[in-house]
C-alpha cells in the first residue's frame, strides 16, 4: 500500500474486523529474489467460498479474474490460484478462487499470503512510498530535546508499517510507534535508507535510541 504523510492527531487504536472461520497460524514464508508479500487471506466471507483480502501493498490485487495469483499458505506451501470472482467490500477487496467454491473448500486459503514482484508494481506520486521501501530504514528524530540538544536521535529501524484510521504509523523494531503525519516534517531518503523526522517531546520514550553527533 502506498504511504503518504498526513495531518498529525492523536493515534487511533487500529480497527478491527471479526473474521469469519478460524485463523492458521502462518509458517515464515520463502521469498525469491524480488518478490514480496502483498496482502493476506484474513478469513472467510459467507457460504459461496468467499474470502476477505487484505492489501498491504497496492489498491487492487495484482491478479484480474481468470488469472493466477501466486500465494504462500498458512503451512508455507506455495500455490498457483485462478481467481474466480473479485469484488470491493467494505474497505477490503473479497476474492474467491476456482478450485474453491464453498466455504469448506475456501478454508485451505485461510492465512495464506498474496506473492507479488517489487518490479512490477506501478510507480507512485511526489511524497508516497510502498510499505516495503521504508521497512529497514533507519528513523531519526532532529528535534531539539534537552540533553542531545539539536543532535539527532537514532530511533532504530522500521520493522513494518501499519495503516490506521488517522494516519500510517511506522513501528519501530524496540516498539516504539510514529506517525508517517505531515506535522513531523517527515525527510525520507529511501538511497541512504534513512528518515527524519522533528517529532514532539514525549512522543518517544528518552530511554529509546542514541544522539547521532
Amino acid at each position: 500500500m502506498a504511504t503518504k504523510p498526513r495531518r498529525p492527531t492523536k493515534p487511533p487504536k487500529p480497527a478491527r474486523s471479526p473474521d469469519t472461520g478460524a485463523r492458521p497460524r502462518a509458517a515464515a514464508p520463502v521469498l525469491a529474489a524480488g518478490e514480496l508479500i502483498s496482502g493476506r487471506i484474513a478469513g472467510l466471507f459467507g457460504v459461496r467460498g468467499e474470502l476477505k483480502l487484505d492489501l498491504s501493498v497496492g489498491s487492487r490485487p495484482a491478479a484480474a479474474i481468470g488469472e493466477p495469483l501466486e500465494l504462500v499458505l498458512a503451512d508455507a506451501a506455495r500455490k498457483s490460484a485462478v481467481v474466480r470472482s473479485l469484488r470491493p467490500h467494505g474497505g477490503r477487496w473479497l476474492i474467491a478462487f476456482e478450485d474453491a467454491v464453498d466455504a469448506d473448500a475456501a478454508q485451505a486459503y485461510v492465512g495464506a499470503r498474496v506473492v507479488t514482484r517489487a518490479a512490477g508494481l506501478p510507480p507512485l506520486g511526489a511524497g508516497e512510498y510502498y510499505d516495503h521501501d521504508l521497512v529497514g530504514c533507519a528513523v531519526y528524530d532532529d528535534a531539539a530535546d534537552g540533553a542531545i540538544s539539536g543532535a539527532a536521535r537514532a530511533l532504530g529501524p522500521v520493522a513494518r508499517v501499519e495503516h490506521w484510521p488517522a494516519s500510517d504509523v511506522l513501528i519501530l523494531e524496540s516498539g516504539a510507534m510514529v506517525p508517517l503525519v505531515a506535522g513531523y516534517a517527515p525527510r525520507v531518503d529511501l538511497a541512504g535508507r534513512r528518515i527524519t523526522m522533528t517529532l514532539p517531546a514525549g512522543l518517544i520514550d528518552p530511554s529509546r535510541g542514541i544522539t547521532d553527533d
